[in-house]
Protein backbone atom coordinates (compact mmCIF):
# COMPACT_ATOMS: atom_id res chain seq x y z
CA UNK A 1 0.00 0.00 0.00
CA UNK A 2 1.40 3.18 -0.97
CA UNK A 3 1.84 6.48 1.68
CA UNK A 4 1.48 9.89 0.62
CA UNK A 5 5.34 11.28 1.81
CA UNK A 6 4.92 15.07 -0.35
CA UNK A 7 2.35 16.99 -1.22
CA UNK A 8 2.92 20.51 -2.82
CA UNK A 9 0.40 23.25 -3.26
CA UNK A 10 2.20 25.98 -4.94
CA UNK A 11 0.65 29.24 -3.91
CA UNK A 12 2.82 31.26 -1.71
CA UNK A 13 5.03 28.13 -0.65
CA UNK A 14 6.26 24.97 -1.31
CA UNK A 15 5.19 23.40 2.11
CA UNK A 16 4.93 20.04 2.69
CA UNK A 17 1.45 19.14 3.46
CA UNK A 18 1.98 15.79 4.09
CA UNK A 19 3.77 16.54 7.37
CA UNK A 20 6.96 14.53 6.13
CA UNK A 21 8.71 17.61 6.01
CA UNK A 22 9.59 17.04 2.56
CA UNK A 23 9.54 20.87 1.91
CA UNK A 24 10.71 22.69 -1.64
CA UNK A 25 13.13 25.67 -2.22
CA UNK A 26 11.31 27.69 -4.93
CA UNK A 27 14.03 28.56 -6.85
CA UNK A 28 13.74 31.75 -9.93
CA UNK A 29 9.91 31.04 -9.84
CA UNK A 30 7.21 33.65 -9.54
CA UNK A 31 3.36 33.39 -8.05
CA UNK A 32 0.97 32.27 -11.17
CA UNK A 33 -1.16 35.34 -11.64
CA UNK A 34 -5.10 34.97 -13.03
CA UNK A 35 -6.35 33.17 -14.82
CA UNK A 36 -3.50 30.41 -13.76
CA UNK A 37 -3.57 30.82 -10.26
CA UNK A 38 -2.71 29.32 -7.87
CA UNK A 39 0.92 27.76 -9.32
CA UNK A 40 4.50 28.77 -9.59
CA UNK A 41 5.13 30.29 -13.21
CA UNK A 42 8.08 28.12 -14.51
CA UNK A 43 10.19 31.63 -16.18
CA UNK A 44 13.37 30.76 -16.40
CA UNK A 45 16.29 28.45 -17.40
CA UNK A 46 16.82 27.99 -13.57
CA UNK A 47 13.30 27.90 -12.65
CA UNK A 48 12.46 24.89 -10.17
CA UNK A 49 11.41 23.71 -6.49
CA UNK A 50 13.52 21.36 -5.08
CA UNK A 51 13.19 18.92 -2.24
CA UNK A 52 16.34 17.74 -0.45
CA UNK A 53 17.24 13.59 0.23
CA UNK A 54 15.70 12.61 3.91
CA UNK A 55 14.46 9.20 5.09
CA UNK A 56 11.13 9.36 3.81
CA UNK A 57 12.65 9.55 0.03
CA UNK A 58 15.12 6.24 1.24
CA UNK A 59 13.82 3.02 -0.14
CA UNK A 60 11.09 3.79 -2.12
CA UNK A 61 9.96 0.44 -3.48
CA UNK A 62 7.15 1.75 -5.35
CA UNK A 63 6.08 5.21 -6.39
CA UNK A 64 3.22 6.93 -7.39
CA UNK A 65 3.92 10.90 -8.23
CA UNK A 66 1.16 13.40 -9.67
CA UNK A 67 1.46 16.50 -10.60
CA UNK A 68 -0.95 19.62 -12.25
CA UNK A 69 0.53 21.14 -14.76
CA UNK A 70 0.28 23.75 -17.67
CA UNK A 71 2.74 23.43 -20.20
CA UNK A 72 2.70 27.45 -22.13
CA UNK A 73 4.69 27.50 -25.47
CA UNK A 74 3.87 30.03 -27.86
CA UNK A 75 4.74 26.98 -30.72
CA UNK A 76 5.17 22.96 -30.94
CA UNK A 77 6.93 21.07 -28.74
CA UNK A 78 10.22 20.39 -29.79
CA UNK A 79 12.49 19.20 -26.43
CA UNK A 80 11.83 17.51 -23.27
CA UNK A 81 10.24 19.15 -20.22
CA UNK A 82 10.66 17.76 -16.94
CA UNK A 83 7.64 17.59 -14.22
CA UNK A 84 9.36 15.55 -11.58
CA UNK A 85 12.61 13.56 -11.07
CA UNK A 86 13.85 11.73 -8.05
CA UNK A 87 18.08 11.71 -8.58
CA UNK A 88 18.92 8.34 -9.73
CA UNK A 89 15.75 7.04 -8.64
CA UNK A 90 12.90 8.05 -11.23
CA UNK A 91 11.75 10.83 -13.89
CA UNK A 92 8.26 11.78 -15.26
CA UNK A 93 8.66 14.26 -18.15
CA UNK A 94 6.98 15.35 -21.42
CA UNK A 95 9.09 14.45 -24.25
CA UNK A 96 10.19 16.37 -27.36
CA UNK A 97 7.63 14.91 -29.25
CA UNK A 98 4.84 15.38 -27.12
CA UNK A 99 4.22 12.77 -25.36
CA UNK A 100 4.07 11.16 -21.85
CA UNK A 101 7.17 9.79 -20.16
CA UNK A 102 7.74 7.80 -16.75
CA UNK A 103 10.48 5.89 -15.94
CA UNK A 104 13.01 4.48 -13.16
CA UNK A 105 16.90 3.37 -12.66
CA UNK A 106 16.12 -0.27 -13.11
CA UNK A 107 17.36 -2.78 -11.61
CA UNK A 108 20.08 -2.93 -14.26
CA UNK A 109 21.13 0.02 -13.96
CA UNK A 110 19.10 1.63 -17.29
CA UNK A 111 16.37 4.06 -17.34
CA UNK A 112 12.95 2.07 -18.22
CA UNK A 113 9.44 3.01 -18.24
CA UNK A 114 6.51 3.79 -20.60
CA UNK A 115 6.05 6.19 -22.94
CA UNK A 116 2.63 7.57 -24.44
CA UNK A 117 1.78 8.11 -28.08
CA UNK A 118 3.66 11.31 -29.32
CA UNK A 119 1.20 14.33 -29.87
CA UNK A 120 -0.47 13.53 -26.20
CA UNK A 121 0.59 16.70 -24.79
CA UNK A 122 -1.61 19.84 -25.41
CA UNK A 123 -0.21 23.33 -24.50
CA UNK A 124 -1.40 26.10 -22.82
CA UNK A 125 -4.04 23.95 -21.06
CA UNK A 126 -4.37 22.65 -17.04
CA UNK A 127 -3.63 18.32 -17.07
CA UNK A 128 -3.11 16.17 -14.10
CA UNK A 129 -0.48 13.44 -15.30
CA UNK A 130 0.29 10.51 -13.05
CA UNK A 131 3.42 7.81 -12.79
CA UNK A 132 2.68 4.45 -10.99
CA UNK A 133 5.57 1.72 -10.82
CA UNK A 134 4.01 -1.15 -8.59
CA UNK A 135 8.03 -1.82 -7.28
CA UNK A 136 8.03 -5.50 -9.12
CA UNK A 137 8.25 -4.46 -13.32
CA UNK A 138 5.30 -2.23 -14.28
CA UNK A 139 4.78 1.17 -15.42
CA UNK A 140 1.72 2.89 -15.63
CA UNK A 141 0.97 6.24 -16.98
CA UNK A 142 -2.61 8.51 -16.91
CA UNK A 143 -3.50 11.72 -18.64
CA UNK A 144 -6.25 13.63 -16.90
CA UNK A 145 -7.45 10.26 -15.39
CA UNK A 146 -7.34 7.94 -18.30
CA UNK A 147 -4.48 5.40 -18.91
CA UNK A 148 -2.48 6.42 -21.86
CA UNK A 149 0.67 4.17 -21.37
CA UNK A 150 1.51 1.13 -19.79
CA UNK A 151 5.06 -1.61 -19.63
CA UNK A 152 6.10 -4.46 -17.94
CA UNK A 153 9.63 -4.08 -18.69
CA UNK A 154 10.90 -1.71 -16.17
CA UNK A 155 12.32 -4.34 -13.21
CA UNK A 156 12.34 -2.47 -9.90
CA UNK A 157 12.21 -1.98 -6.99
CA UNK A 158 12.15 1.82 -7.04
CA UNK A 159 15.28 3.27 -5.69
CA UNK A 160 16.40 5.17 -3.00
CA UNK A 161 16.42 9.10 -4.62
CA UNK A 162 19.73 10.41 -4.93
CA UNK A 163 21.99 13.37 -3.21
CA UNK A 164 20.81 15.93 -5.31
CA UNK A 165 17.24 15.46 -4.11
CA UNK A 166 14.29 16.27 -6.24
CA UNK A 167 13.74 18.64 -8.99
CA UNK A 168 9.89 19.75 -9.76
CA UNK A 169 9.96 21.62 -13.02
CA UNK A 170 13.46 20.82 -13.31
CA UNK A 171 16.17 18.39 -13.85
CA UNK A 172 18.26 17.37 -10.39
CA UNK A 173 21.43 18.50 -12.05
CA UNK A 174 22.85 22.23 -12.65
CA UNK A 175 21.95 22.92 -16.66
CA UNK A 176 18.68 24.21 -17.06
CA UNK A 177 18.61 22.18 -20.15
CA UNK A 178 14.82 19.83 -19.10
CA UNK A 179 13.73 23.42 -17.48
CA UNK A 180 9.96 23.29 -18.07
CA UNK A 181 7.74 26.07 -18.88
CA UNK A 182 5.03 27.62 -17.39
CA UNK A 183 2.77 26.62 -14.77
CA UNK A 184 2.95 23.87 -11.96
CA UNK A 185 -0.06 24.17 -9.27
CA UNK A 186 0.32 20.48 -7.17
CA UNK A 187 2.97 17.57 -7.34
CA UNK A 188 2.38 14.46 -4.77
CA UNK A 189 4.77 12.10 -4.53
CA UNK A 190 3.57 8.43 -2.78
CA UNK A 191 5.71 5.20 -1.86
CA UNK A 192 5.20 2.01 -0.81
CA UNK A 193 4.76 1.53 2.96
CA UNK A 194 4.90 -2.34 4.50
CA UNK A 195 3.64 -0.80 7.49
CA UNK A 196 0.56 0.18 6.02
CA UNK A 197 -0.24 -2.81 4.35
CA UNK A 198 0.70 -4.34 7.87
CA UNK A 199 -1.18 -2.45 10.25
CA UNK A 200 -4.66 -2.77 8.06
CA UNK A 201 -4.54 -6.59 8.56
CA UNK A 202 -4.60 -6.03 11.88
CA UNK A 203 -7.80 -6.70 13.78
CA UNK A 204 -7.23 -4.50 16.85
CA UNK A 205 -9.75 -6.14 19.01
CA UNK A 206 -8.26 -9.65 18.30
CA UNK A 207 -4.36 -8.73 19.07
CA UNK A 208 -3.27 -10.78 22.13
CA UNK A 209 -1.29 -8.07 23.49
CA UNK A 210 0.02 -10.21 26.56
CA UNK A 211 1.42 -12.64 23.08
CA UNK A 212 3.09 -10.08 22.08
CA UNK A 213 4.40 -8.76 25.14
CA UNK A 214 6.48 -12.52 25.86
CA UNK A 215 7.55 -12.64 21.70
CA UNK A 216 9.05 -8.83 22.58
CA UNK A 217 10.76 -10.71 25.75
CA UNK A 218 12.28 -13.26 23.59
CA UNK A 219 13.39 -11.38 20.28
CA UNK A 220 15.03 -8.76 22.98
CA UNK A 221 16.11 -12.06 24.91
CA UNK A 222 17.93 -12.95 21.51
CA UNK A 223 19.58 -9.61 20.98
CA UNK A 224 16.77 -8.35 18.26
CA UNK A 225 16.05 -4.57 18.02
CA UNK A 226 13.59 -2.96 16.15
CA UNK A 227 16.64 -1.95 13.21
CA UNK A 228 17.40 -5.69 13.10
CA UNK A 229 13.64 -6.80 12.85
CA UNK A 230 12.67 -4.26 10.24
CA UNK A 231 15.61 -5.42 8.24
CA UNK A 232 14.75 -8.79 8.11
CA UNK A 233 10.98 -7.74 7.02
CA UNK A 234 12.33 -5.97 3.76
CA UNK A 235 14.37 -9.33 3.20
CA UNK A 236 11.52 -11.25 3.07
CA UNK A 237 9.71 -8.31 0.97
CA UNK A 238 12.88 -8.51 -1.43
CA UNK A 239 12.83 -12.17 -1.66
CA UNK A 240 8.77 -11.87 -2.81
CA UNK A 241 9.01 -9.41 -5.30
CA UNK A 242 11.89 -10.51 -6.81
CA UNK A 243 10.31 -14.15 -7.19
CA UNK A 244 7.19 -11.86 -8.81
CA UNK A 245 9.73 -10.15 -11.22
CA UNK A 246 11.25 -13.60 -12.27
CA UNK A 247 7.68 -14.68 -12.43
CA UNK A 248 6.34 -11.93 -14.65
CA UNK A 249 9.55 -11.23 -16.87
CA UNK A 250 8.65 -8.89 -19.37
CA UNK A 251 5.33 -10.34 -20.36
CA UNK A 252 2.31 -8.15 -19.96
CA UNK A 253 0.14 -11.04 -20.14
CA UNK A 254 1.46 -13.02 -17.39
CA UNK A 255 2.21 -9.67 -15.19
CA UNK A 256 -1.55 -8.82 -15.69
CA UNK A 257 -2.67 -12.47 -14.62
CA UNK A 258 0.20 -12.82 -11.48
CA UNK A 259 -1.49 -9.41 -10.32
CA UNK A 260 -4.84 -10.40 -10.69
CA UNK A 261 -4.25 -13.75 -8.53
CA UNK A 262 -2.39 -11.68 -5.65
CA UNK A 263 -5.02 -9.37 -5.61
CA UNK A 264 -7.41 -12.63 -4.94
CA UNK A 265 -4.71 -14.18 -2.71
CA UNK A 266 -5.21 -11.12 -0.34
CA UNK A 267 -8.97 -10.30 -0.53
CA UNK A 268 -9.37 -14.29 0.79
CA UNK A 269 -7.01 -13.84 3.52
CA UNK A 270 -8.59 -10.78 4.67
CA UNK A 271 -12.23 -12.52 4.47
CA UNK A 272 -11.07 -15.45 5.73
CA UNK A 273 -11.39 -17.58 3.16
CA UNK A 274 -9.29 -20.75 3.36
CA UNK A 275 -10.62 -22.07 -0.07
CA UNK A 276 -10.27 -19.17 -2.38
CA UNK A 277 -6.81 -18.57 -0.42
CA UNK A 278 -5.68 -22.15 -1.13
CA UNK A 279 -6.61 -21.89 -5.13
CA UNK A 280 -5.52 -18.83 -5.93
CA UNK A 281 -1.74 -19.52 -3.99
CA UNK A 282 -2.14 -22.85 -6.08
CA UNK A 283 -2.38 -20.91 -8.97
CA UNK A 284 0.36 -18.64 -8.43
CA UNK A 285 2.31 -22.09 -7.69
CA UNK A 286 1.38 -23.52 -11.15
CA UNK A 287 2.06 -19.80 -12.69
CA UNK A 288 5.61 -20.17 -10.91
CA UNK A 289 5.85 -23.43 -12.41
CA UNK A 290 5.22 -22.48 -16.07
CA UNK A 291 7.60 -19.30 -15.73
CA UNK A 292 10.45 -20.49 -14.39
CA UNK A 293 12.92 -23.45 -15.42
CA UNK A 294 14.15 -25.76 -12.86
CA UNK A 295 17.53 -24.24 -12.10
CA UNK A 296 15.60 -21.24 -11.34
CA UNK A 297 13.22 -22.62 -8.54
CA UNK A 298 15.96 -24.44 -6.78
CA UNK A 299 17.55 -21.37 -6.33
CA UNK A 300 14.47 -20.09 -4.84
CA UNK A 301 13.95 -22.99 -2.65
CA UNK A 302 17.72 -22.92 -1.37
CA UNK A 303 16.75 -18.52 -0.89
CA UNK A 304 13.87 -19.38 0.93
CA UNK A 305 15.13 -22.17 3.54
CA UNK A 306 18.04 -19.82 3.99
CA UNK A 307 15.71 -17.06 5.26
CA UNK A 308 13.05 -19.63 7.16
CA UNK A 309 16.80 -20.96 9.21
CA UNK A 310 17.59 -16.99 9.95
CA UNK A 311 14.18 -16.09 11.13
CA UNK A 312 14.89 -13.92 14.89
CA UNK A 313 11.93 -16.93 16.40
CA UNK A 314 12.04 -20.65 15.73
CA UNK A 315 9.05 -21.40 13.30
CA UNK A 316 6.37 -22.88 16.06
CA UNK A 317 7.24 -18.92 18.01
CA UNK A 318 6.70 -17.52 14.84
CA UNK A 319 3.28 -19.22 14.11
CA UNK A 320 1.99 -18.48 17.80
CA UNK A 321 3.35 -14.43 16.89
CA UNK A 322 1.05 -14.93 13.41
CA UNK A 323 -1.54 -16.50 16.18
CA UNK A 324 -1.52 -13.65 18.68
CA UNK A 325 -1.88 -10.87 15.83
CA UNK A 326 -4.86 -13.12 14.57
CA UNK A 327 -3.10 -13.51 11.06
CA UNK A 328 -4.00 -17.15 11.14
CA UNK A 329 -7.39 -16.49 9.96
CA UNK A 330 -6.19 -18.83 6.95
CA UNK A 331 -3.22 -20.55 6.83
CA UNK A 332 -1.32 -22.64 3.67
CA UNK A 333 -2.60 -26.01 3.66
CA UNK A 334 0.45 -28.11 1.99
CA UNK A 335 -1.99 -31.37 1.15
CA UNK A 336 -4.84 -28.94 0.06
CA UNK A 337 -2.40 -26.73 -1.80
CA UNK A 338 -1.18 -29.95 -3.63
CA UNK A 339 -4.92 -31.04 -4.82
CA UNK A 340 -6.12 -27.84 -5.81
CA UNK A 341 -2.63 -27.49 -8.53
CA UNK A 342 -3.53 -31.08 -9.41
CA UNK A 343 -7.21 -29.99 -9.66
CA UNK A 344 -6.65 -27.08 -11.54
CA UNK A 345 -4.22 -28.89 -13.97
CA UNK A 346 -6.87 -31.41 -15.00
CA UNK A 347 -8.75 -28.70 -16.37
CA UNK A 348 -5.58 -27.45 -18.52
CA UNK A 349 -2.45 -28.28 -19.08
CA UNK A 350 0.71 -25.88 -17.95
CA UNK A 351 2.61 -24.14 -21.09
CA UNK A 352 5.78 -24.72 -21.43
CA UNK A 353 8.54 -22.91 -18.76
CA UNK A 354 10.29 -20.19 -20.13
CA UNK A 355 13.46 -21.47 -21.85
CA UNK A 356 12.76 -24.83 -22.60
CA UNK A 357 11.65 -25.96 -26.46
CA UNK A 358 12.71 -22.29 -27.12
Amino acid sequence: MNRLIMHHFYERTAFDLSDNRNHGAPIAVTRAAPPNSPGFDFEQSDSEVRVSPSGTLSDLWSVRVIITFNLTLAGPITRRYNLMEGHLSFAFFVENDGSLMGTIVDNNGNWTGAKSAPGLITTNQWHTAEMQHDGINSVRLLFDGVEVAASYNAPGQVRTVGPHGIAIGHWPEPPGVYTFTGFIREARLYKYDPHKDANGLLDHCCVDKKALDEAATTLRGQGATPESLEAKGREILQFGYSLLAQVRGSDPAVSQQQQQLSAAAVTSYISGNQSGYTTALAQLALLAQARLNKPQMEDIRKREEDIMGSLPLPFAEFRKLLKSVCWDRVGIDPQGLVDAMQRLQSIRPNSPRRGEGE
